[in-house]
């Protein structure tokens, strides 16, 4: 697993190596380039990657026990510029021992990701469209068709390049709506969200496979699955361009609250991610098609959703586009003291952190203000 790292945080980091204290500030005055943190390496592969590092221009923190053999595995701290790890990856790849290869790859695909991503001008906006009586945020406002149609010309008006629908509340305690009535929630809005505004994206949210395949059918071209089951993957293999948003989340949204212990959070999700992979890939569903949700609240205590952001590049080296649904989260609750009608500044300002996290699409309630934060955020970086 691969993890960016933050020159801010380098302290952090050289501390979770446990290299010497005393090569602190040789790192420091070496780190005004890209940081990548690798988990789990081989004391052999840690002592090559050095070498090769050192080679050319670069450097590499290891785990002080690496160089007398006392440590069999490190976490090691990947420093150089872009022509660095090229020059680095070249030699590397000519190495074909231990597991080398696949460190090279990891990070061949990494680096890819990362330019891309500065490239990125801006995220993505995915919408709510909430057709519920009882979600959290706005469950009871949009009943009729009128209702739907206007707070989906507001949030198109507004940047929404996406709109989620939702027949089935997924908040902490809900219980599942019976199939019939989540299609007679959901169908009606996609046909006249579909007849209105032909142009935009509809993705439906929704756990059962045979409410995807219906929507499917009607315009949906993309899939938001709090929960992939191997059934939900065969409904969006039928079509060659169907997009399915994999998210992760212990339990289900009656008992995930009491199930946020992990050995490693972010360890489990990137073998929860990589095994949905494998899942998509077995029915031809290729990493284009593919979105990965960590699941911010679902079976996720507040401090756990801080560590997510923090270290969302742990999950570019699986190449799949990357979406955060922190809107209006109860977390904003318990780390701000603020109730839900004050927690649309707060969604706002860590959109704009996690856009400079590398996230591809934001799915939020108040796409506007959104949308606005990170505009302005984008003149201090010209």
């Amino acid at each position: 697993m691969i993890t960016y790292v933050n020159q801010k945080n380098l302290i952090e980091a050289l501390n979770e190596v446990d290299c010497t204290k005393d090569s602190f500030h040789h790192f420091i005055r070496k780190s005004k380039v890209i940081l990548l943190k690798l988990s789990n390496v081989d004391f052999r592969e840690a002592t090559i990657l050095k070498q090769t590092f050192l080679s050319t221009g670069g450097d590499v923190a290891v785990n002080k026990g690496v160089l007398d053999h006392s440590k069999q595995n490190s976490t090691v701290l990947l420093m150089g510029t872009k022509k660095t790890y090229s020059v680095a990856l070249e030699s590397l790849e000519k190495q074909c021992i231990f597991n080398l290869p696949h460190i090279c790859e990891s990070l061949g695909i990494f680096l890819k990701k990362l330019i891309e991503k500065e490239s990125n001008p801006t995220p993505l906006f995915m919408g709510i469209l909430n057709v519920t009586p009882d979600s959290f945020s706005d469950g009871g406002t949009l009943l009729s068709v009128s209702d739907i149609l206007y707070k989906t010309e507001k949030m198109i008006k507004d940047g929404a390049n996406i709109i989620d629908i939702g027949g089935e509340s997924t908040r902490p305690g809900a219980l599942p709506v019976p199939l019939k009535k989540e299609l007679a929630r959901v169908l009606p809005a996609i046909k006249e969200i579909k007849k209105h505004f032909p142009s935009i994206r509809i993705s439906i949210d929704t756990q059962k496979p045979l409410v995807a395949k219906t929507c499917i059918e009607e315009g949906a071209s993309i899939v938001n699955c709090v929960k992939v089951i191997p059934e939900m993957l065969d409904v969006v293999s039928l079509s060659k361009t169907t997009e399915i948003i994999a998210m992760h989340m212990n339990g289900t949204p009656l008992t995930m609250q009491g199930k946020t212990n992990y050995a490693s959070i972010i360890s489990e999700i990137h073998s929860y991610f990589k095994n949905i992979l494998v899942q998509a890939h077995s029915r031809k569903i290729q990493n284009n098609r593919i979105i990965l949700d960590p699941g911010i609240g679902f079976a996720k205590t507040p401090e756990q959703n801080l560590k997510i952001f923090k270290e969302l590049s742990s999950f570019f080296d699986l190449n799949c586009k990357i979406l955060i649904g922190h809107s209006r989260k109860s977390f904003f609750q318990h780390m701000l003291g603020i109730d839900l009608e004050d927690r649309d500044i707060p969604t706002s300002a860590l959109s704009v952190f996690l856009w400079k996290q590398g996230v591809d699409i934001l799915r939020v309630h108040n796409v506007k203000a959104t949308r606005l934060a990170i505009l302005t955020s984008q003149l201090m970086y010209k």
